[in-house]
């Protein structure tokens, strides 16, 4: 089960902070409020620091839309399956 907040730190970005778990049942949740906001042109920012699991599919999803969007705050077990989703670290 993914449970998703929104927030708007300003007029241009959109802040989605995702709890839960990311797998094939939810990312097309996460999928359809990301593109909603894509097709706004918003800097979309989505905080993973509460996610407590996900699927091979969830880390194939993430990096699908990692040039597009910024990833925060992904837990350690994300750095470990993938080493490539958060770039700055």
């Amino acid at each position: 089960m993914i449970y998703i907040k929104e927030t708007f730190p300003d007029d241009k970005s959109v802040s989605i902070k995702v709890d839960g778990v990311l797998d094939d049942a939810s990312i097309p949740i996460l999928n359809n409020l990301y593109l909603l906001h894509l097709g706004k042109e918003k800097k979309i920012l989505i905080d993973l620091k509460y996610l407590i699991n996900i699927s091979r599919e969830g880390i194939d999803f993430l990096q699908q839309i990692n040039g597009k969007v910024e990833i925060i705050d992904p837990p350690p077990f994300i750095k470990l399956r993938k080493n490539n989703l958060n770039p700055k670290e």
